[in-house]
């Protein structure tokens, strides 16, 4: 059998891998040629998860039996109509079309009589979002308000405005609407939290019926964007509020036609006592929902959702399949979702199904790993107080890869699992994490002439193997220790470094605190020829590609000779100073060097 996987990102390679532990051939569709689901699928296809038609002739062609926007929104509506279009199971289309669109949403629960909060779409001319037309404007809104993309994911382009202010107005509009696949905005009030938290998670519906609910406690850091840093498992709120929320979903299901899926939500229970549906869609969430809900309720979400997918049972397939099956209940002690929830749903009309499983024990929690300011990722301390915790890890970057701020989703360096015995211990820990995690990341920064590195080039010279002869390049008597790592004994430091900034360009490389952990200097020895003079990383930050991102820093921006600062042109400046044959054959050398040993270790002859 063959599944159609669309999105070959972080979030969808569980799916992938469990496609393949039943047995599936999975295909997979992606505009990125380096997406990392394509190491692992069968066969990958360069192609857009929102270009439906393309997606429809793939689907045709490969005769796929089943096809899945797992944790994407902007795969979900093509995964619909296709599904729709070869009959297989998940057409949804129109369901998935008001789910994925902000306003036909809020239009929706307007008509059906479901708490929305007012709203106001922005795709309109930019005067109606002046001050002076507040009857015909977003102004017409009590502040604050929420401004977001009308089909957009993973919290992109939203922002809480406080107060009217024209130019900021304006500002996020336009975030807004680049975020945005049809380049549209929306603004809607802001709704006041009456439980701490966003109840977000995941729901399992069978037959037109919710028969299992995976709410949680969505976690944000205080004062900072909306994205949620973090999820606690099971939700916190009372039963009156999952009561309502149940009876939402339910008639959110039957009006939209909804009969087999698994859907991501978010609720917030409001300070009137009204709970608001915020997001709803026609797929599961990501950010490692499905994983967590399967550890806490020993029921195989991910599985479950692979195979509602499929149009048909692989007979030829059941009894290895059946293996499989047994082998995961072993590995994760669960049941079925047939076995857990039962035939008959046990909540009655509400199809409320079940919130909590009774054989659930201590609390589970993750925390989206992410970095405070951009640079490149060096790895992540946890506290041993906290790391006794810590179950898994999922990390999505590797050391020495560049990441950005935690802005949306997309900023995510990976999610780490927690176990705790109580709620009131898991909130303690996720509500203060910057005591409990550090986050490495390292910038690279190129060093102008006569800025003042002297005692950074003392302390980093301490971990090295000074590359001088017995007479240095400064004209000073000094002795070599034979040593390994030994401290440079017998020069003059500021002879040397006077040296390094007057002839030598110098890159350095920072930890998330600004310190200069490592740094590099290469010499322009003619017009055509240039080589490195020394490399330093201390050791503590060694084997996160430190070294290596300095090396190539160089290799593509060494300066002009006479000049300070790096040229805007790699390839030009890569002409000028390094001879093909001789710079890559010293190249090839060092970059195994440096991603055996992340450090260059200079010694004398």
């Amino acid at each position: 059998m063959k599944i159609l996987i669309l999105g070959g990102g972080f979030q969808q390679l569980p799916a992938i891998r469990k496609a393949h532990e039943l047995g599936l051939t999975v295909l997979l569709a992606d505009y990125l040629p380096d997406a990392p689901g394509r190491r692992e699928a069968d066969q990958s296809f360069l192609i857009s998860t929102r270009d439906k038609d393309r997606i429809l002739d793939l689907s045709r062609k490969e005769d796929v039996d089943g096809i899945l926007a797992f944790a994407s929104d902007p795969a979900e509506e093509t995964a619909a109509y296709v599904a729709e279009k070869l009959d297989l199971p998940g057409g949804m289309y129109a369901a998935a079309g008001i789910l994925g669109n902000k306003r036909k949403f809020r239009e929706f629960l307007v008509i059906h009589g479901i708490p929305a909060p007012r709203y106001f779409s922005m795709d309109i001319p930019m005067d109606f979002l002046r001050n002076d037309s507040k009857d015909n404007s977003v102004n017409s809104l009590p502040y604050p308000i929420v401004v977001k993309p009308l089909d957009s994911s993973g919290s992109k382009g939203v922002t809480i405005l406080r107060s009217y202010d024209a130019g900021r107005l304006l500002r996020v509009y336009q975030v807004a609407v680049s975020c945005s696949l049809s380049g549209q905005a929306m603004a809607e009030e802001y709704i006041s939290y009456g439980y701490r938290h966003l109840i977000g998670g995941d729901v399992i519906v069978r037959d037109g019926n919710v028969v299992l609910y995976g709410l949680m406690d969505c976690i944000r850091e205080e004062g900072k964007n909306l994205v949620p840093c973090g999820k606690i498992y099971p939700c916190g709120a009372g039963e009156e509020v999952k009561d309502r929320i149940a009876r939402i979903m339910q008639t959110v299901i039957h009006k939209l036609s909804i009969t087999d899926a698994e859907m991501n939500v978010e609720f917030i229970a409001g300070k009137d006592g009204e709970v608001y549906p915020i997001e709803i869609a026609l797929r599961c969430g990501g950010n490692g929902i499905p994983q967590l809900l399967s550890d806490a309720t020993g029921i195989d979400w991910i599985r479950e959702e692979v195979q509602r997918t499929l149009r048909r049972s692989n007979s030829r397939n059941a009894n290895s399949q059946e293996e499989r099956r047994e082998e995961c209940r072993e590995e994760y002690q669960k049941e079925s979702l047939e076995q857990a929830v039962g035939q008959e749903n046990d909540a009655g009309s509400t199809g409320a199904g079940k919130l909590v499983p009774a054989d659930l024990h201590g609390i589970y929690a993750t925390y989206n790993l992410h970095a405070n300011q951009p640079g490149m990722y060096a790895g992540y301390e946890l506290h041993a107080e906290l790391s006794g915790h810590l179950y898994r890890e999922e990390i999505f970057r590797r050391k020495g890869e560049t990441v950005g701020t935690y802005e949306n989703a997309s900023g995510i360096i990976g999610i780490l699992y927690f176990h705790f015995v109580s709620r009131a211990e898991a909130e303690t820990y996720l509500y203060d994490m910057s005591r409990y995690l550090q986050v490495h990341v390292m910038n690279l920064k190129s060093v102008s002439s006569g800025t003042d590195i002297l005692s950074d080039i003392v302390r980093l010279g301490e971990f090295m193997t000074p590359p001088f002869s017995a007479r240095n390049r400064c004209g000073q008597e000094h002795s070599i220790s034979k040593k390994r790592n030994a401290p440079i004994t017998g020069w003059n430091t500021n002879t040397y470094a006077e040296k390094l900034m007057r002839l030598a360009d110098i890159v350095t490389i920072e930890n998330e605190k600004g310190k200069i952990i490592g740094l590099v200097a290469a010499y322009l020895n003619r017009s055509d020829f240039g080589f490195i003079s020394m490399l330093i990383v201390l050791p503590e930050y060694r084997r996160c590609r430190a070294a290596e991102a300095l090396c190539h820093c160089v290799r593509r921006f060494t300066c002009w000779q006479g000049k300070r600062t790096f040229p805007a042109s790699a390839e030009k400046s890569e002409r000028k100073i390094w001879p093909a044959g001789d710079w890559q054959k010293c190249w090839d050398m060092w970059s195994i060097l440096i991603l055996e040993m992340d450090l260059w270790e200079w010694r004398s002859s």
